[in-house]
């Protein structure tokens, strides 16, 4: 039987997945961005220190290849730079460029101002503990994915 759309929360994920990517490639369009940069782009300015692109992709949980992809795409927009790291010298470490870290404070207000469109009569108890349900259900989920590995 085809699961209902009614009780089905993978309609619902992929439901607000494509509307985030309407108001984020709205909203991302005059700084140059796509919604498919953010996720690589935000973890590079969280980051303190170089990552390599593998952690990039675990952190994400996107396949390398992805990330590859995408970070060539911040480099070449001079948001991400890209070096032999010196300790391993067959892994790349990837940094946000100055370029990137001038963008930072409206890059987060722009997705900041995405997320309030889905947020508006929702409580903030009512975002606690969604936040709550679903960081359980990416644990959940990345438990499953680490045992098929």
């Amino acid at each position: 039987m085809a699961p209902n759309k009614d009780t089905s929360l993978g309609y619902r994920f992929g439901m607000l997945a494509r509307l985030n990517l309407f108001f984020l490639n709205e909203q991302l369009k005059p700084l140059g961005l796509s919604a498919g940069q953010v996720p690589c782009l935000a973890e590079l300015l969280h980051s303190n220190a170089p990552m390599t692109q593998e952690e990039i992709s675990s952190s994400l949980a996107v396949d390398p290849a992805a990330t590859a992809r995408t970070v060539d795409i911040l480099i070449k927009k001079g948001l991400a730079s890209r070096q032999i790291n010196p300790e391993n010298r067959r892994q790349k470490l990837v940094s946000a460029t100055t370029k990137a870290r001038e963008l930072e404070k409206g890059f987060f207000d722009i997705l900041r101002l995405v997320e309030d469109n889905f947020k508006t009569g929702i409580t903030d108890q009512e975002h606690q503990d969604t936040l709550n349900i679903m960081d359980q259900m990416i644990a959940s989920a990345r438990r499953r994915k680490n045992e098929r590995q």
